[in-house]
């Protein structure tokens, strides 16, 4: 599976969390067929790495649970890099 296409979405003032900063979002199309939406870039704010949390729901109960997430560390670096790539020309 290859993204065909990234959007990033960056907040004019990124919000700040407990452990965190909402730097923005990402959407992406994979293979031209599938899009993904609501990928939130988060930057740590001890060691300044930036991750990816991926879109989630609320179940009945309250807790959140994801709706799409990668299987393998590799192609969660995949989705890393090219978002990144993305944010670098923004």
């Amino acid at each position: 599976m290859n993204i065909s296409k990234v959007k990033y979405y960056p907040l004019k003032k990124p919000k700040a969390g407990a452990s965190d900063i909402l730097l923005g979002y990402a959407s992406l199309v994979f293979d031209d067929q599938l899009m993904i939406h609501n990928v939130k870039v988060l930057e740590d704010i001890k060691t300044k790495n930036i991750f990816l949390e991926m879109p989630k729901h609320k179940l009945p109960d309250g807790s959140l649970k994801d709706i799409f997430h990668p299987v393998d560390n590799n192609f969660r670096a995949y989705l890393k890099r090219e978002i990144m790539g993305v944010m670098s020309n923004a």
